[in-house]
């Protein structure tokens, strides 16, 4: 079965926005929703809600960030515990954009699966 999330592209992603937010730039479909829910969906929201309220940004401020909502990343994970084992994740912003599209495509498939499940479940000739 496909995986209906790619977090092996998700972790290297978010370092590299991270470390340079300019590259969300070149990936404006990509969404929250496209990421896992447990933790890289919390953490790119709060990337984006950062950013979106200007001004520098830095890893320090997404962490204070995330801690002042008092977010545990995956109910157990303390943000900046996360958040700097993704800073040792070293990529490329050209390589990071190709993971961007990765990340969209398995959003594609993840779609397409639950279509499938759905019409699957509504089939009254389809046995499960």
């Amino acid at each position: 079965m496909i995986s209906l999330y790619s977090i092996d592209a998700e972790k290297p992603f978010l370092a590299a926005a991270i470390r340079n937010p300019l590259i969300l730039a070149d990936c404006p479909d990509l969404r929250a929703s496209d990421f896992s829910p447990d933790v890289n969906r919390v953490v790119f929201s709060m990337l984006q809600a950062t950013l979106s309220s200007g001004g520098e940004f830095s890893k320090y401020l997404l962490i204070d960030r995330l801690n002042s909502l008092n977010i545990k990343l995956g109910g157990v994970l303390e943000p900046s515990h996360y958040i700097n084992a993704l800073e040792l994740l070293e990529i490329s912003d050209k390589a990071a954009v190709q993971l961007a599209k990765e990340i969209k495509r398995t959003t594609h498939r993840r779609e397409m699966h639950e279509i499938g499940e759905s019409v699957l479940s509504r089939s009254p000739l389809v046995k499960i």
